[in-house]
């Protein structure tokens, strides 16, 4: 009977040199075809450490506050919309300084898109935002 050698076990490799060049394409083609999505922000004018003493800077500062989904304007609860009409009739365009300011707190669980809103609208009105924190 006949037995048959057994054939030397070949190591092989792995050709691994193009698999960089592969995953760089790949990243190329990633970054080609994804879209960057514009976030959109807003403008807010920062107020100026001096201490003015004018008529505009005599009225009380107006105190925006959202605890939740309670959204008040000076202990007043009020909507989005309301909110900016009172804002707008404060005239910030004529006042400067810290005549513009305007108090914002937000606490609790409070939406970001009431949040952005809010904060939205104030600076529209043109008031400055000055944030307050517990």
């Amino acid at each position: 009977m006949l037995r048959r050698q057994k054939k030397p076990l070949v190591e092989s490799e792995v050709p691994t040199a193009s698999l960089v060049d592969i995953a760089f394409l790949i990243i190329i083609f990633f970054i080609m075809t994804s879209t960057l999505a514009v976030t959109r922000g807003i403008v807010a004018e920062m107020p100026s450490a001096q201490k003015e003493q004018s008529a505009a800077n005599n009225d009380k500062t107006p105190i925006v506050n959202i605890n939740g989904t309670t959204l008040t304007l000076n202990d007043k609860t009020v909507t989005v919309d309301q909110l900016g009409k009172q804002l707008l009739e404060e005239r910030f365009d004529l006042k400067t300084g810290g005549g513009k300011v305007v108090m914002f707190e937000a606490s609790g669980e409070v939406d970001y898109q009431q949040y952005f809103e809010v904060i939205a609208t104030i600076s529209s009105a043109g008031g400055v935002i000055a944030f307050v924190s517990e």
